[in-house]
């Protein structure tokens, strides 16, 4: 079968997205903006589902992320390259080319948008290259990264639950 078509415009201006998630449970879509600069601003917006292919759907902004490094890498910390959501729904993992960092929904939270006012918690996201892509395994307990290019390695990241 043909794949759908989905078009969105965003509420404001142009952005650069690499990264987009959908929640399990909600079918809600995110997109992840890639920010650039010192105290880059990651913005995230939603679509609320349920998607429907052919109408234009003005997605609505659902949080913001700030990055914060004071090191020489500060002009691309905030470079998000990809997303994953747990299949609980209750954690997003982000990946940019270099680290990676998991946000965790408090267990009282009054809806998924709360995750995005969370604070960052930076792992190891393997030596890659560049760093492109990031996918919870099935069972919520290890995130799987890569690169681009020929002969890259899967990286099996541990992810220490504490719910």
């Amino acid at each position: 079968s043909e794949a759908e078509t989905f078009t969105f415009r965003y509420p404001d201006a142009p952005h650069d997205a690499e990264a987009m998630i959908v929640h399990p449970r909600t079918g809600d879509l995110y997109l992840i903006t890639k920010a650039r600069g010192p105290d880059a601003r990651t913005r995230v917006f939603r679509s609320a589902a349920p998607q429907r292919p052919n109408d234009v759907r003005t997605l609505e902004p659902a949080g913001e992320i700030v990055f914060r490094d004071e090191s020489a890498l500060t002009l691309i910390v905030g470079r998000v390259t990809d997303a994953a959501v747990s299949p609980d729904g209750n954690r997003v993992a982000l990946v940019g080319y270099i680290r990676g960092w998991m946000l965790e929904l408090p267990a009282k939270a009054a809806g998924f948008d709360e995750i995005w006012r969370q604070p960052l918690v930076p792992f190891d996201a393997g030596k890659r290259a560049q760093g492109e892509a990031i996918a919870f395994r099935t069972d919520g307990r290890a995130l799987l990264t890569t690169s681009e290019g020929a002969r890259s390695p899967i990286y099996e990241i541990p992810v220490y639950l504490s719910k």
